[in-house]
């Protein structure tokens, strides 16, 4: 498990340092997440340890696994239309 969610948590249990700057309540969602020790997408996906960190081989080996794997890069949208798509919810969002 990596996420408790309390719901209806007395404030008045949270430590001081977490109440500072809560608005006068008495009970409130508390969420706990556990934070993934790997945050480096290349090293994660290559299964690289921190020794083994050379961003120019890293580039190499991703290079070679879109060689090896076409499928998994390929995308139905040209560069054109995924312009077009963000525009439009770009727009979408200013209208509002």
């Amino acid at each position: 498990m990596n996420k408790i969610v309390l719901e209806h948590y007395p404030i008045s249990k949270l430590p001081e340092e977490m109440r500072t700057g809560l608005p006068d309540a008495e009970s409130a969602r508390v969420t706990v997440e556990v934070m993934p020790d790997e945050v480096d997408p290349l090293k994660s996906f290559f299964d690289l340890k921190d020794e083994e960190v050379d961003p120019g081989e890293n580039l190499m080996k991703l290079l070679k696994h879109r060689e090896d794997y076409p499928e998994r890069y390929r995308h139905g949208t040209s560069m054109a239309e995924a312009v077009q798509r963000i525009r439009e919810l770009r727009d979408e969002w200013d209208d509002e």
